[in-house]
């Protein structure tokens, strides 16, 4: 493995951001509780390492997994390999997954904790049926490059290894003010000195400045967007697992394509939990649009237009435990027809 968890850094996430406090002490308060701070989170003391502590599921026919407080053992007969578990990616509203070092190599435990029917399941994008081997059931070995990718969306201030892999003792996990907005020691330095606010808004970045497709792409750069090259009319048809990327639905609807002003920050504060069962607050996001414009909806059939969601982005459901709002904007009834 090449790095460990930094304790103090981790106890002290908060403290990190309090240079940022000192003039957004609100914004602070209400990141440091949001979805993104808690997406990443030592293994050991986890609730997925509380639901399975002690349990033990098993392929069909195949390999029986044995959980402990810090690894996990596959084994089928004789045959059984053993992996730590350091790492629970995930807050934990959908699922969990670990990932772990096996033979000193970084791996994506096959296995993840699902919250609704709270048991495990397949993790997205691992194979059904039934394992090779026991290291194999383990699951995916994650290359150096691989790793990094996947720790530095769920992290801050981590750093490349000479491998290109994550070197973990410099990471806070966590997604915190510097993992989108940069270093802020010149802004704080700016801030201190009574810098003009031009030059004080030059020393830090900001997507919510950007037009909205570059904003929309600063969020794809962990939540997803579509490849470079690729244009698809319907993604949630074409990859049905794509509706776990917001980025590639929204940037295929029609509102995004011929506004030039739609972005995730329309709707969403990424400094806070989303808004749920407020069917009302998303209809105003629509209505801003939509009920000044030449082209005025009028054939609503939902009364008092309050909930556009269930017409205009439903829900799917594109593998078992994991049901998602499709970010697609379009009439989906008229193409269910």
């Amino acid at each position: 493995m090449t790095g460990r968890l930094s304790w103090l850094g981790l106890a002290c996430s908060l403290a990190a951001a309090q240079p940022c406090a000192e003039c957004h002490l609100d914004i602070v308060r209400r990141q440091e509780s949001s979805p993104h701070a808690r997406s990443l989170s030592p293994f050991p003391g986890s609730p997925m390492a509380s639901a399975l502590a002690g349990f033990r599921v098993a392929e069909k026919n195949g390999y029986q997994f044995e959980y402990g407080t810090r690894g996990v053992t596959a084994r089928r007969a004789e045959d059984s390999a053993t992996g730590t578990l350091d790492w629970a990616f995930g807050r934990g509203k959908y699922a969990m997954t670990a990932v772990g070092v096996f033979n000193g190599q970084f791996f994506e435990h096959r296995m993840s904790f699902y919250t609704q029917p709270k048991q495990p399941g397949i993790t997205p994008g691992h194979q059904y049926g039934v394992s090779r081997s026991a290291s194999t059931a383990l699951g995916l070995v994650e290359q150096p490059p691989q790793a990094f990718r996947c720790f530095n969306c769920h992290s801050t201030g981590l750093r490349k290894t000479p491998d290109g892999g994550p070197d973990l003792t410099t990471m806070t996990p966590g997604i915190h003010c510097e993992r989108c907005h940069g270093p802020g020691t010149a802004h704080i330095a700016a801030v201190r000195a009574k810098r003009p606010p031009a030059e004080v808004r030059k020393t830090i970045f900001n997507s919510g400045h950007l037009p909205a497709r570059a904003s929309v792409e600063v969020c794809g750069g962990c939540h997803r967007a579509p490849r470079p090259g690729q244009k698809a009319e319907a993604p949630e048809l074409d990859d049905p697992l794509s509706v776990r990327f917001q980025p590639v639905g929204l940037m295929a609807s029609r509102c995004f394509l011929e506004s030039g002003k739609l972005s995730c920050l329309t709707c969403h504060d990424p400094h806070a939990n989303e808004v749920r069962h407020e069917p009302a607050f998303y209809a105003g996001k629509c209505l801003g649009c939509h009920e000044h414009t030449a082209r005025v909806i009028v054939a609503c059939k939902r009364e008092q237009r309050q909930d556009c969601q269930p017409c205009h982005m439903p829900d799917a459901t594109p593998a078992p435990f994991l049901t998602f709002t499709d970010h697609r904007i379009r009439v989906a009834e008229a193409e269910a027809r």
